[in-house]
Order: C-alpha cells, then structure tokens, then sequence
C-alpha cells in the first residue's frame, strides 16, 4: 500500500521538464519507468519495484500497452511549430514535444487513464493557462484551411534534406574531394551524391537521382544562382 503523501514523486524530474522524449513520455502512460540497474520496472506512483521483474507477467502486459500506444501515435499526425515539437539536434530524427502536447494527446486517447494529473496541477508542477495555449496551438492547426497553411514537409522529406546538407557539408570539408569541385552541373552532382551514397541504408526512404534534382530545383527558385553570384555586394 503507498504512502500517499510520497505519490508521484518519482514523476517530478519529468514534470520539471518543458520537453518529453516519444519514448520517455509513453513509459509515463503505462505509470512506470525502467530501472535499468535492476532490471525492473518502478511504479511511478510508489516508487516501488514492479511485482515480477521485468520479464513477469504484469511486465509483460506493461509493455505490450505500451507497444500499442506508440504504434497509435506513430500513425496520427502531430503539429510541427515550434512551440509543440523541436528536434534533439539538427540532423537527429530523435524529436521532443512540449509535455502539455503529450497531455493533451494522451487525454483524448480512451486507452490512457493519468491517475497523476490532477495532483500535477494541485501540486503546481503543471500550469493551466500553458496547457490551454498548447491545446489552443494544436487545435489550430488542425482548423486552419489549406490556403491558410501550407502543407506540412513530413518527417521523411524533412530528414531527406537533412541527409542532402550533411553530405554537401562533409564534401565540401572534405580536402580529399577538392579535385571534383567544380561538378559540370546539377545532374552530375546529383548522380555523384547518388551513386557515392545512396546505398541500400537509404533504400525506401524517398532518395534518389530524380529526387536529387527535384530537390535541387526548387532550391533554385528560392536561392537562384544570381543570388550566390552577388555574395558579399
């Protein structure tokens, strides 16, 4: 039996944060954390050692509520402003979302009960006017028209570009590669960044020569090569 005085005191680092992890923030929907020195599950309301160890049944049951949940966030869409999601780091695929958005997700999902919730804003450890701005900013931007916003980039062309700046970034630091600078044209830069690092790690995933100069031809019209002629004037 808790001591309800000491409840939830294991999710206070986590509420202290502006920002969850994906993987982080379903482990709290599930109401454990792993403790990876002991091989257990911890009970995020006790504290305690979850009955079983990590491979009992109640572990067991744990995890596949928690597979379940991931597979249905990861077929929903979510906001992409920067109030909502940020990456871990430029060129991570790895993002982060504001924990109110997480709450906000989870409380329309009928198979996530947050025993914890109305603690967290008693105790102050969440705020109600930031919960509704965030609500506010995620229902706006599923209301919002299609001549009002522009169609989102989506998570495999934005890590796509990414992937075509850090091989143009490494290349062109590259003393190695001097000798191939000039390329003749775009299409033979696009086969060159193609055939050195297309391989079958990017099999699937939406790169190739075509996609290259499709990729190359919208940059020309927001940064033609008049634009980089007249640097520095």
């Amino acid at each position: 039996m808790s001591d309800e005085k000491h409840d939830w005191q294991l999710l206070v680092p986590e509420l202290l944060k502006d920002w969850w992890h994906v993987q982080d923030a379903f482990w709290l929907f599930v109401g454990c954390k792993p403790n990876t020195e002991g091989f257990t599950y911890i009970d995020i309301r006790t504290g305690l050692p979850i009955n079983g160890g990590r491979y009992g049944s109640e572990s067991e049951r744990i995890t596949a509520k928690r597979r379940e949940l991931l597979d249905i966030w990861e077929g929903n869409s979510h906001p992409a402003s920067e109030d909502i999601r940020r990456s871990s780091s430029l060129l991570s695929p790895s993002r982060q979302y504001s924990k109110y958005y997480f709450i906000h997700w989870a409380l329309k999902n009928p198979l996530i009960k947050l025993d914890w919730i109305d603690w967290a804003f008693e105790q102050g450890y969440l705020n109600k006017e930031e919960q509704e701005r965030i609500e506010s900013s995620a229902l706006g931007r599923n209301i919002q028209t299609d001549d009002e916003q522009p169609p989102p980039l989506g998570d495999r062309k934005e890590e796509n570009l990414l992937r075509i700046i850090a091989i143009l970034k490494w290349s062109l630091l590259d003393p190695e590669l001097k000798n191939h600078f000039p390329f003749k044209s775009q299409a033979a830069l696009a086969d060159w960044i193609c055939n050195n690092f297309l391989s079958s790690e990017f099999a699937g995933k939406g790169l190739s020569s075509d996609s290259l100069g499709r990729t190359f031809s919208d940059a020309n019209m927001i940064f033609p090569k008049r634009s980089y002629d007249n640097r520095g004037k």
